[in-house]
């Protein structure tokens, strides 16, 4: 999987899941507009679709991030949903991790590649529209 669709994946995991409709909370129903609605104080609202997109992928990046510390510190070999990993897949999965966190380290703007940021930030924006789309979410 290649860290675009990481970031994806994750995202539709937390917010376009179908066996969770109560995290739909975020929608794009027109791709044009500079706006998309995020759900606050129980309706939706109107936000500024760049900004909103770059709080997702924030938050994803955290997330990985968060992971990495806690696989690198982790003894165990078993995961959070009782698998069990030998050394190799364990370090296998590091090394994609850290790679992914490494393609967009958010913290320092400086080592971000920002043609390879907009393409990411074009693909969650399409994507949000097609699953939005795809959920009839209103």
């Amino acid at each position: 999987m290649n860290s675009i669709k990481a970031f994806i994946y994750l995202i539709n995991l937390k917010h376009f899941n179908k066996q969770h409709p109560e995290n739909n909370n975020i929608k794009l129903t027109n791709i044009r507009d500079k706006y998309m609605e995020v759900w606050l104080d129980n309706m939706f609202r109107k936000t500024i679709t760049k900004k909103e997109i770059d709080n997702l992928i924030s938050d994803q990046y955290d997330m990985f991030v968060k992971f990495i510390d806690k696989i690198s510190n982790d003894k165990s070999l078993v995961c959070d949903n009782n698998e069990t990993l030998t050394y190799e897949e364990k370090n296998k999965r590091l090394e994609a991790f850290s790679v992914l966190v490494e393609s967009y380290d958010l913290r320092e703007l400086g080592s971000v590649d920002i043609a390879k940021f907009k393409e990411l930030m074009n693909e969650v924006i399409i994507d949000c529209y097609n699953m939005t789309k795809e959920l009839h979410i209103k």
